[in-house]
């Protein structure tokens, strides 16, 4: 056996390695974490199928411990399955964090759990910054969640989504796990219309919004007083303006 470059008997190998082993498991065994939530992020458990010490009853509990998802993964072998499954268990692992990362960037506050979220869509061109005071003024168990598009603020750098249909889908699709609870959708203007079509694509999935909330929109089978999407750059501004569709901030 051999330690890094220092030749080492079987003997003397155990003798370094047992002490160390025993410390961790006394860390282990002396270790009692608070059962009520403390994390406030996502969690994912992964587990060996013939990991007889870890039954799912016992993996489950893990949710006690995060207010949000808590979702597991099981893959062939035991406790050391990390090493038969290295290659699948990988590969999870890069699909959970860039889907995480796809998450974060529409949904900068994701639903805590035992929260009532109020899914929040702005006005064209609007973004998250629209509902930064919300929360403040709203009490639990509400918890306001602004929905971010591509194009504005932080995602400023990304093209806007160009097809209504695609915009849905996405946006259905991200809440979609929020929706075995109750929950409520916000649209302002633009945000209206569109809270409308994510609702109509939830109730298809049998996921039905405590409330559907819309500001400042006509109904959506009624045609748009002006079509302005067209027009020339200044032209767009000015009708932007006479019609008070953008704050003045943005167009000046």
């Amino acid at each position: 056996f051999e330690l890094g470059d220092v030749p080492a008997t079987y003997a003397e190998l155990l003798d370094m390695m047992l002490p160390i082993v025993r410390a961790d498991f006394r860390l282990l065994e002396t270790h009692r974490a608070l059962r009520t939530p403390c994390l406030h992020l996502p969690l994912h458990v992964f587990c060996g199928r013939e990991d007889e010490d870890s039954p799912l009853e016992l993996l489950a509990q893990w949710q006690d411990v995060t207010d949000s998802p808590c979702s597991i993964d099981f893959f062939d072998g035991g406790h050391f399955y990390i090493n038969e499954s290295r290659d699948q268990l990988l590969r999870r692992l890069r699909q959970l964090i860039q889907n995480e990362d796809r998450i974060s960037r529409w949904l900068p506050s994701p639903p805590r759990e035992g929260a009532l979220p109020l899914f929040c869509l702005s006005h064209a061109g609007g973004g998250v910054s629209l509902f930064r005071d919300w929360q403040r003024l709203l009490a639990a168990p509400f918890q306001v969640c602004p929905i971010a598009l591509p194009g504005r603020e932080k995602r400023l750098a990304e093209p806007p989504v160009t097809s209504l249909q695609e915009l849905v889908e996405v946006l259905s699709s991200l809440i979609a796990p929020y929706a075995q609870r109750d929950f409520v959708l916000y649209g302002h203007c633009f945000g209206a219309s569109l809270a409308f079509e994510v609702a109509l694509a939830l109730q298809g999935q049998g996921l039905i919004p405590r409330l559907l909330a819309v500001s400042g929109s006509r109904a959506p089978h009624c045609p748009p007083p002006f079509r302005i999407s067209s027009l020339p750059q200044e032209e767009f501004v000015d009708a932007l303006r006479r019609f008070r569709l953008t704050p003045e901030t943005v167009l000046n």
